[in-house]
């Protein structure tokens, strides 16, 4: 078994810890400008990356109860975010859906942030952009199965673009 290095670790708490708190208030700014909370924002933002899910299914991946997702779903419903529709595979269950519209608006609030991120993304070989992408995704991974609610199901499958 190899052995655990408690060096980088210990490397990379401080740097993730500032780099966590300076994102979550970057998308908290972002949720305000279309009047949303920051959790409103963010499952929206998952419906547009995950596809259509279930209440359950969703409020499985952000690990919250049912109830609490029923009530956020309404106001992205009444704010034009989402809505309900049913599956196409079992027209007796509803799933939820990101509104194309929403999606716009919410993706033109970055357009500024893009322009910055895409000058930083060009100054990294395709070799590094691809392992920052594999390594995103890994991360993400592993605060998904930290985050999510337990569920005999697994949850929707996160991939890098490589």
């Amino acid at each position: 078994m190899p052995q655990k290095s408690t060096g980088r670790l210990a490397r990379y708490i401080p740097t993730v810890q500032l780099f966590s708190a300076r994102l979550v208030l970057f998308h908290q700014k972002m949720a305000e400008k279309v009047g949303l909370t920051g959790t409103e924002f963010k499952c929206f933002r998952l419906l547009e990356q995950l596809g259509p899910l279930s209440m359950t299914a969703l409020s499985r991946e952000v690990g919250l109860k049912v109830g609490t997702v029923s009530g956020l779903i309404d106001k992205l419903e009444a704010t034009g975010f989402v809505v309900r529709q049913r599956d196409e595979t079992d027209k007796r269950r509803l799933v939820l859906v990101a509104c194309p519209e929403a999606s716009a608006r919410a993706s033109s609030l970055y357009e500024e942030h893009g322009e910055a991120m895409a000058a930083l993304l060009e100054t990294y070989s395709e070799a590094e952009f691809n392992l920052l992408l594999t390594f995103l995704t890994d991360i993400g991974n592993v605060l998904a199965r930290t985050s999510s609610a337990p569920s005999e199901e697994p949850l929707p499958e996160r991939t890098s673009a490589l």
